[in-house]
C-alpha cells in the first residue's frame, strides 16, 4: 500500500518509507482520530495504540484502512479505490479529502496488496 500511494504522486519525489514515516507520525499527532478503530488483535495490549504504531512502522509491514487514512489526511489526498465485494462484484470505495485534494489518484485493491490505476501524471485536469 505505502508503495502504491507513494506511486500514486507521479513525480517521483516521495518514497514508500516516506509516506510510511507520514502516517504513522500524522496517527501519533492525531490518536483520537484512530484510537478508536485500532485492530482488535491490539485491544487489551498496555499501550495498544503504541504497540500498533510500532508495528506499522516496521518496514515489511503491511498497512491497513487506518495508515491509509492517515496518508489521506497528511498528504490532504483523495483515493478511489477498486475492490471486490462480498459477491464478488466490483465496487469503489474513496478515503480522503474529497473537497479541497492537493492530490487524487486511483488505486485496485487486490485481496491485501494495492496496485495503481492511474497516477497524476497520467490525468489531464482542465480548470
Amino acid at each position: 500500500m505505502f508503495a502504491a500511494f507513494a506511486k500514486g504522486f507521479g513525480d517521483g519525489q516521495r518514497g514508500h518509507d516516506q509516506v510510511r514515516a507520514m502516517a504513522i507520525m500524522w496517527m501519533r499527532e492525531h490518536p483520537q482520530d484512530f484510537i478508536p478503530f485500532v485492530p482488535d488483535s491490539y485491544k487489551g495490549q498496555s499501550q495498544d495504540f503504541n504497540c500498533y504504531l510500532l508495528r506499522m512502522s516496521q518496514l515489511g509491514e503491511w498497512g491497513d484502512n487506518l495508515t491509509l487514512q492517515a496518508m489521506c489526511k497528511a498528504y490532504r489526498t483523495h483515493v478511489h479505490v477498486l475492490k471486490r465485494g462480498q459477491k464478488g462484484d466490483l465496487v469503489w470505495m474513496e478515503i480522503g479529502d474529497r473537497v479541497k485534494p492537493q492530490s487524487v489518484f486511483w488505486l485496485y485493491l487486490d485481496k491485501y496488496h494495492y496496485e495503481n490505476l492511474l497516477d497524476r501524471s497520467q490525468i489531464s485536469f482542465s480548470t
